[in-house]
């Protein structure tokens, strides 16, 4: 994404070459829930953003470093 608009910091051009579009993107509002909750205007379509609670990224963080302790202690154990 890039700046589109020099007078607005919240909207931007993306790009997408693959599919010969370019596409305006803003993102409106502030934190919360209410009519103010921040939201990703994509031409026609509004899409609230997701609370961090249900955020995918964090829950495969906490996966990836559940997964990994008992690698590294095992992986610790042999060395000695």
């Amino acid at each position: 994404m890039y700046p589109d608009d020099p007078g607005g910091p919240r909207v931007f051009r993306a790009e997408l070459p693959d599919f010969g579009k370019s596409l305006r993107v803003v993102f409106s509002g502030g934190p919360g829930n209410g009519p103010a909750a921040t939201r990703l205007l994509i031409e026609a379509m509004s899409l609230p953003k997701r609370p961090d609670l249900r955020n995918p990224r964090r829950w495969a963080d906490g996966a990836l470093a559940a997964g990994a302790a008992p690698l590294a202690i095992r992986y610790r154990q042999r060395g000695q």
